[in-house]
């Protein structure tokens, strides 16, 4: 079975937890044993699928995406320029 970050992480924490505080542990137990946190319920593929899909509609995918596109335009003309003046330079050359 694998574990979850988080788990693993709140695990550490009760360890900790039970040293300093040994009378809170058991209430600090329930409290992570009832989560209702949605989260929980779902994998973590799942979750990044979720945040991938919701970022591919969002703006800042968009002014990402114009952004990259304006920057290949550039790149794209620099690199034909500088394969016109190779090719201008070895005619030169001969």
């Amino acid at each position: 079975m694998r574990v979850r970050t988080q788990t693993h992480l709140l695990r550490a924490l009760n360890l900790n937890i039970v040293n300093v505080f040994p009378e809170n542990f058991l209430l600090f137990v329930v409290q992570f044993e009832r989560s209702d946190d949605p989260l929980d319920k779902i994998t973590t593929a799942e979750a990044i699928r979720r945040l991938t899909d919701f970022y591919a509609r969002s703006q800042y995918y968009y002014a990402a995406r114009e952004k990259v596109d304006e920057i290949s335009r550039v790149v794209r003309i620099l690199l034909f320029s500088l394969l016109l003046l190779l090719r201008l330079l070895r005619i030169l050359c001969r």
